[in-house]
């Protein structure tokens, strides 16, 4: 899962202070932290199409959330609750002539890859759960991590968009013990 531009990842996520590990070591109910924070840090992926930029971002986030994994020790522990994955968002997309919005697919504007992280016991989580994939958009980041390794969730859609996840979630196989998965 090595990449042409890694170093230019490794410097990006220096900048946005998401590249030491242990600054995912502690969490209150959850967060999610950019990998990037303005469209004019991803210079470095110009000449490549969109659904290109955004598989190399999908997959920058991912090689991350594989060290901070490794940072704290690999399998999930028992008791630990934990839970540190990749979300994908921004899918929704203002189309500029109507106004209206649309869910997107990756090939005309970036996603945006979070860190996320949460701790499960905390009672803001009581009802937190993902569910299996069934979008378009879920189908898309699968496409880009290796399914033995990873499994890829989704948040539910809002009713106003009822095609469209939030979010779209990558985790670590092993993490699964530990993941919420709603009964759909």
């Amino acid at each position: 899962m090595s990449s042409r531009f890694e170093y230019e990842f490794q410097k990006l996520m220096e900048h946005e202070q998401v590249a030491d590990p242990q600054v995912f070591s502690q969490v209150g109910d959850f967060d999610e932290v950019p990998i990037y924070s303005r469209y004019s840090q991803l210079g470095f992926l110009d000449g490549l199409s969109f659904a290109e930029k955004n598989r190399e971002l999908i997959l920058a986030a991912v090689r991350q959330m594989d060290r901070i994994h490794q940072h704290f020790g690999g399998p999930v522990p028992a008791g630990s609750t934990i839970l540190r994955m990749v979300a994908v968002s921004s899918w929704a997309v203002e189309d500029e002539q109507s106004w209206q919005w649309r869910c997107g697919d990756g090939t005309t504007e970036f996603v945006a890859p979070y860190l996320w992280l949460c701790d499960l016991s905390h009672p803001n989580l009581a009802n937190f759960r993902v569910h299996r994939p069934r979008s378009r958009q879920a189908a898309i980041v699968a496409e880009v991590v290796d399914s033995a390794r990873y499994q890829v969730f989704e948040d539910r859609p809002p009713e106003y968009m009822p095609d469209c996840p939030v979010r779209v979630y990558v985790t670590r196989t092993e993490q699964l013990p530990l993941l919420p998965i709603a009964e759909d």
